[in-house]
Parts: C-alpha cells; structure tokens; sequence
C-alpha cells in the first residue's frame, strides 16, 4: 500500500502545530483555539480598562493572587451586559502593569522601568504564569476584545472577587484588530465563513488551518465503514494533528481497530515520515497489531551491529555538533522505540532480541539506562509466564 500524498494546506499545518506547543515552565499554560474561547465565553465585549481601577487581591492561602480592575464598554457582542462601566477580576496569572513597572507580592516587571520613551500611564497585562511577557494586545486603555466568563468560585466561595466575570487565559484578550476574524465563531456556519476569510496574519492563518481540519477529521469520524474511515484519517495522523490539544485523529483511528496496522507499514518505512515513527508504534501497540513484532525485532538486529562498531569514548552522548553525534542520537531513539513498542506488545518472539539489545546496553557507556530497564521488565514478565 503506497503512502498518501499529503496536499500541500495540510503539509503547512506542521507549522501551526508546532506553535501551539505550550512554553516550558513550572506553570506551562496550554493553549486554547479561537472557537473554544468565542464558545465558552459568557459575554465578548468591545472595552478598554479605566485609568486608576486596578485593584490587587493578594495570595488567599493556595490560591494565587489576583487583580480586579474596570472595563469601560463600547460594545457588546455576545452575551449580556447591563452597565457601561463593569469590573472583572484577572485570574491566574493575567497581570496588569502600568508605566512598564510592577511590584507586587514578591513579583517585579520592570520592562519600561529605563525607558525614558516608555509611555509612563499605559496599561498592558503580561502573563506571569508561564513567563513575564506581554500580551500583544497593546495599551489597554484603548479599545480591545474581552472573552469574558463568569464567576466560578475560583478564589472560594465568598471571597473577593468571587462574584465578577473575568478572564482567565490570554487568550481571552485580543487585539481589536481580530474583531471581524473572531466575528466569524459566531456566523451561522462557522467553517464556510472562516474557509472564506482572506488574511496576512500568520497566527489567524494558522489558527484557520487547525479549525477547517478539525471539521474535516469531524466528518470522517461519522464515515461508517471502519477501513474507509481509518483511510481518510491516517494523513492527519501522519502529521500529528490536533486540535486543543486533543489527539482527534488518533483517537479515531484507534477506534477503527486492528486493520489499521497494516495500513501504516508503508508509513513506517518511508524515510519520508521518519518522525512519526513513534507514534506508529504507539498505535500498532494500541490496536495489538502483533504482525509488526518482527519488523522491530528486525531493527533492533540492524542496529545492534551500529552500537557493536561505535568506540564510544568519554562523555561520547554529549557530542552533538557533529555528523556522528547526530546519527548516534537518532539511532538511539530508534532502539528505544523499538524496545519500547516490543515491551509493550509483550510478546515472547522478542524475547531473544530483548536479550541482545539489554546486553548491549549495559555494556556501553551512558548513564541513561532507560533501555536496560525497560529489557529488564519485559524480559522478568516473560520469565513468569512460564
């Protein structure tokens, strides 16, 4: 079975991907898509912040501090609104600073603290949960779109700000500029209007993308017979698709069954999808495709001879910068995922390979002994079958 041929707007969606990927930190955020911030908003409003409202609601035992401020009204697009002037509370996080300089609570932003050009009165919000770093909504006392939801009890019942809409992501402030774009969540038929939408900006694009292929993997998810549905799915599986950070693609395919191994052998040993190796794996494991326990067994012979002709001197693993350290690294990762898929699978044709390749390691100079361990597992499970 050939591979299919992956149209082009879903080949660019490798990149909208990868810009959804959350930053690394003790508090990583994950990020939303645009229809899940227009759906679950209780009102969107056209508002700017009011000069002097900030107000700070500091650490209630675990839960973190907070900011209270007044949203000034010129529109509201969803939802209702009864006052002009309405105050909201900044979860998690969602800071104000005024002037580019807060102090607060232990915290300090100082990004136009040395500025002498820095506009001293203009208010930003910066998201201090995963890093301190400015939304690109600009000066908050002009016009921008507020996703704003309602009370949750988020600071317990009854304390301060308990009782206010607010806002919880960045994502639920954006530039006035995405009023039209984000209009289009709203339209009778969200997909045709947003199909239909001509931008230069690389996020909408992007955010675009995402939304008419979580459609497309929508209809086929309804597609009955389970081979024509697995068909239609494995490009999107292929490339990694997902849609606020759930695996639809994935997961439909999973539901398809065991059919669908096979259907990813000519995936697999394509050098073309070399990265989605693993998750070929992860999915022959999940659907007990046991046809494919020879063709790892088969790579793990392949590469014990590699690991057996390497002089791997020294802190060798650290070596990146060279042709050589970037071919070890890569046949690294495909012993572990080799190992990996066939401790999974548990079955005892592997056990010989399993014997090898934990030998192997053991003999070679690295401190990670993730495959040892996992040799060691799967081989003590088969020993007790017995």
């Amino acid at each position: 079975m050939k591979p299919h041929r992956l149209a082009l707007p879903v080949l660019s969606l490798v990149f909208a991907l990868l810009s959804m990927a959350p930053p690394a930190s003790a508090w990583s955020r994950r990020p939303w898509e645009d229809a899940e911030v227009v759906g679950r908003a209780d009102a969107i409003v056209v508002a700017s912040v009011k000069e002097g409202s900030i107000s700070f609601l500091p650490r209630i035992d675990r839960i973190p501090r907070a900011h209270l401020l007044t949203l000034v009204i010129t529109e509201v697009i969803k939802g209702t609104v009864d006052n002009k002037e309405v105050q909201i509370i900044l979860h998690n996080g969602l800071t104000p600073v005024v002037g580019g300089v807060y102090e607060r609570d232990g915290m300090g932003i100082y990004s136009g603290k040395n500025d002498a050009d820095y506009p001293k009165d203009t208010i930003e919000i910066f998201d201090t949960a995963s890093a301190a770093y400015p939304l690109r909504t600009g000066d908050l006392r002009k016009d921008a779109l507020w996703f704003l939801r309602a009370p949750a009890g988020i600071r317990g019942g009854g304390r301060p700000g308990d009782d206010h809409l607010g806002v919880r992501d960045p994502e639920d402030i954006q530039p006035l500029a995405l009023k039209a774009h984000f209009l289009l969540y709203l339209s009778d038929d969200p997909e045709k209007a947003i199909l239909a939408e001509q931008t230069m900006d690389p996020r909408v694009a992007r955010a675009n993308q995402r939304f008419l292929i979580h459609c497309e993997i929508q209809r086929i998810l309804e597609v009955a017979d389970p081979a024509e549905r697995a068909q239609k799915l494995i490009p999107y599986f292929i490339l990694g698709c997902h849609y606020n950070l759930k695996g639809e693609a994935r997961d439909g395919l999973k539901g398809c069954g065991a059919l669908v191994g096979p259907m990813l052998l000519a995936y697999f040993n394509n050098s073309r999808y070399t990265n989605a190796r693993q998750q070929i794996i992860e999915m022959w494991v999940a659907v007990k495709y046991t046809d494919c326990v020879p063709i790892l067994i088969s790579i793990l012979t392949r590469l014990d001879g590699f690991w057996a002709a390497q002089k791997l001197e020294g802190k060798w693993w650290e070596r990146r910068d060279s042709e050589l350290g970037r071919e070890r690294r890569k046949q690294y990762d495909e012993v572990r995922r080799a190992v990996w898929g066939l401790c999974q699978l548990d079955d005892p044709r592997a056990k010989d390979s399993l014997e090898m390749t934990k030998r192997r390691w053991e003999s070679i100079n690295f401190p990670n002994k993730d495959i040892v361990e996992m040799c060691e597992r799967a081989l003590k499970r088969m020993s007790q079958k017995r």
